[in-house]
């Protein structure tokens, strides 16, 4: 009888494991968007916030800030995307080759590089009024964010050539508004 009450209440507990653990979501998942549909929890992202435009002035509206581009970036350097998170965001991708330099602006204080590695070269810049923190390793910057007003500015690079140093900093920094 023991027996009999054990096999019973474990096949029990296995179908309501089963039922909790579909809990409808198989279902429901396929009417999701695509890019919010979960295919595993290993491949479970956070969606990107950017959108993309054509043109810096719909970056601008979406994002609710206006900006200004820097009038030079290092030699070889082309625009390749402007995007924008809404009511928060402006991000103007350059790139080179495989190499890529971006440039964001936002309300606030932060830093919104979005590089949380560490550096071995933690220095700061004068240029104008600002004061710019640039973050890099052997003498190449590969991160510098700044204040100006009520909006926090950042540059960043993933080249492994020295495109980013003191002197294409200043100049870049000097014409973002």
């Amino acid at each position: 009888m023991k027996k009999m009450v054990a096999v019973v209440l474990s096949g029990m507990m296995l179908m309501s494991f089963t039922a909790c653990s579909t809990n409808g979501s198989a279902k429901n998942n396929s009417q999701a968007p695509k890019s919010m549909q979960v295919i595993g929890a290993k491949n479970a992202q956070i969606p990107n916030p950017f959108q993309k435009f054509d043109s810096i002035a719909e970056a601008e509206a979406f994002a609710g800030v206006t900006m200004t581009l820097p009038s030079q970036v290092p030699a070889g350097y082309t625009q390749k995307l402007i995007e924008a998170i809404k009511n928060d965001m402006i991000q103007i991708t350059y790139q080179s080759g495989d190499e890529q330099l971006v440039i964001r602006k936002a309300k606030g204080s932060k830093d919104i590089s979005g590089d949380h590695n560490k550096y071995s070269e933690n220095l700061s810049l004068t240029v104008g009024d600002k004061k710019v923190v640039t973050k890099g390793d052997d003498g190449k910057i590969r991160v510098a964010t700044w204040i100006d007003g009520e909006y926090t500015y950042s540059i960043s690079s993933t080249s492994d050539e020295a495109v980013l140093d003191a002197a294409a900093v200043s100049a870049m920094v000097d014409t973002i508004r």
